[in-house]
């Protein structure tokens, strides 16, 4: 029984004096989008948000408010055409399947209009996921929301691989470009800009990526990533010939995403956005008016087979 003993001493010795240069091995990892021809992404999302729509600036106390409460549960589905070299040619379909809106404590309502909402485009992207071209797949050219969205989703909030191998522990810092989109539940008879949101006007946020750790599998490798990004104040000008209105642009976001190099994608992850609109317009009717709104925004998702 000794000799066996020893053995298995000798052996469980090799066993751990291997384990420091296995875990070694993956403290970093080069993150690149490399998928095979026709594979086959299908991503489900869910986005709650609460938006307040308060009447004076920041700090002045609120004549009146109204809150406004949304759900959206969409999906996108990605299929890759072709792949050469570090080209990667995307069919990217994306789907708002259910969406709805309540007051405050009020009872939900159903917008039957954003369930038949279906954008489809061919993108052309790197191995960073930094998109080339993209071109709508059938119908009129894309508006900037829709191509603002569909790169927001190939690459989650836009956000470049980083260029050189990541060590865990490394923070990585950029701008990304996000939209100012006209938020559910508000029109043009509640807010006299809202329309104008249309557009999707751009901000910047001064964006960290962090990599927290590594888990190695067989043919696959997770990466687990912080993010978290402050807007860079801005002033848009949002007049018309009939208003003239300047929003101010405040706030940040931050959350967790998983990247999965057997699935060349981002596999789950969770962002929320805290955004501080100020809008200020001065209709001919009356004087200079005064709003605030602001919007809490809450973002989940994970691939699905």
């Amino acid at each position: 029984m000794r000799p066996k003993t020893t053995l298995l001493c000798i052996a469980a010795a090799s066993v751990m004096l291997g384990t420091p240069q296995a875990v070694s091995a993956q403290e970093s990892i080069l993150l690149r989008y490399r998928p095979e021809p026709r594979t086959r992404i299908h991503t489900l999302w869910w986005t709650e948000t609460t938006n307040t729509l308060r009447e004076g600036a920041p700090g002045v106390p609120a004549l009146d408010s109204i809150t406004v409460e949304s759900a959206t549960l969409g999906s996108t589905t990605w299929n890759v055409r072709d792949a050469q070299f570090s080209r990667f040619v995307v069919d990217v379909t994306h789907d708002s399947t259910r969406a709805r809106v309540r007051a405050l404590g009020g009872p939900w309502r159903a917008i039957p209009e954003m369930r038949d909402r279906t954008v489809s485009a061919r993108v052309t992207v790197d191995d960073r996921l930094r998109v080339l071209e993209m071109e709508r797949t059938r119908g009129d050219t894309l508006t900037p929301g829709e191509r603002h969205g569909l790169r927001a989703f190939l690459s989650r909030l836009e956000f470049a691989l980083p260029e050189a191998p990541v060590t865990v522990g490394d923070t990585l810092m950029s701008d990304v470009v996000l939209r100012v989109s006209r938020p559910l539940g508000f029109g043009s008879e509640t807010v006299p800009v809202a329309d104008n949101f249309s557009e999707q006007p751009e901000i910047v946020a001064r964006t960290a990526l962090t990599l927290d750790s590594l888990s190695a599998r067989d043919r696959d490798t997770l990466a687990f990533l912080t993010v978290r990004g402050l807007f860079v104040g801005s002033e848009l000008d949002r007049s018309t010939e009939e208003i003239y209105a300047m929003v101010s642009v405040t706030g940040a976001f931050g959350g967790s995403l998983i990247w999965s190099t057997g699935w060349n994608a981002f596999v789950s992850g969770a962002i929320r956005t805290v955004t501080t609109m100020t809008l200020e317009w001065d209709p001919i009717e009356a004087g200079d008016v005064a709003m605030t709104l602001l919007m809490d925004e809450s973002t989940r998702f994970q691939v699905r087979p």
